[in-house]
């Protein structure tokens, strides 16, 4: 546009939900399983060292007593994941998500930020790409390929540049495949995208919803990753 403004690389907003499969990702490579059992009443109130108690609720006031890690990722349970990052750090969780492709700039400095960040409470947001990055990273198997713009410049047959990929294995490809099963579980019947298992869409699909946030549901297909 006349601002020369790339929404896509420059653009943050709050990724909501989203957010909660970094958190995810952190507690099975810590140890925990999708099996991890946590009370999810709701409301829960958590005092908080400095400033006010942080009071989180579920979508729509549901209470769900004692489930596990993947029916609170198909069904984005807050009070489950608002537990979840308290248990495995609030500060590892942040470099998980860093480790995906999430830029701190975004999330904020140590002291900036507090476990809202499960339920997407950053400082700046994240970007498009970033948040593509991040659940691409999931896709491959564990490994974050960095993000970037130009892969080879060339005059006539001369190859001036190329851009040769950055790989990181950011997870265990045991673990990622644990975190993969996990975020097939929103897009499936029952899940808070369960319209595109009802919608006849021919792949298989792995993501989490995030409401009122953007994207509104970043994920991945084998066709499209």
């Amino acid at each position: 546009n006349k601002q020369n403004f790339n929404v896509a690389l420059r653009g943050r907003r709050q990724p909501g939900s989203s957010f909660k499969p970094f958190v995810m990702a952190e507690a099975l490579r810590q140890g925990f399983s999708p099996s991890t059992t946590l009370d999810a009443r709701s409301p829960m109130v958590f005092p908080q060292r400095w400033g006010p108690d942080w009071i989180v609720s579920n979508y729509g006031g549901a209470s769900y007593g004692q489930i596990d890690m993947a029916a609170a990722t198909k069904g984005s349970v807050n009070t489950y994941f608002a537990q979840l990052i308290q248990l495995v750090g609030v500060e590892k969780a942040v470099n998980m998500a860093e480790k995906l492709g999430i830029s701190r700039v975004g999330v904020g400095e140590q002291g900036e930020y507090g476990p809202a960040i499960v339920l997407g409470g950053l400082r700046q947001g994240v970007t498009t790409v970033e948040m593509a990055s991040a659940y691409g990273t999931f896709a491959n198997n564990g490994v974050h390929i960095e993000p970037h713009l130009i892969a080879q410049v060339k005059q006539g047959n001369k190859v001036l540049y190329k851009r040769e990929p950055q790989r990181t294995q950011a997870l265990k490809p045991a673990v990622n495949a644990a975190a993969l099963r996990m975020l097939k579980g929103p897009p499936s019947s029952g899940g808070t995208a369960s319209f595109i298992a009802e919608s006849a869409y021919p792949w298989p699909v792995a993501g989490k919803t995030a409401r009122h946030s953007w994207p509104p549901m970043p994920g991945s297909s084998p066709r499209h990753r």
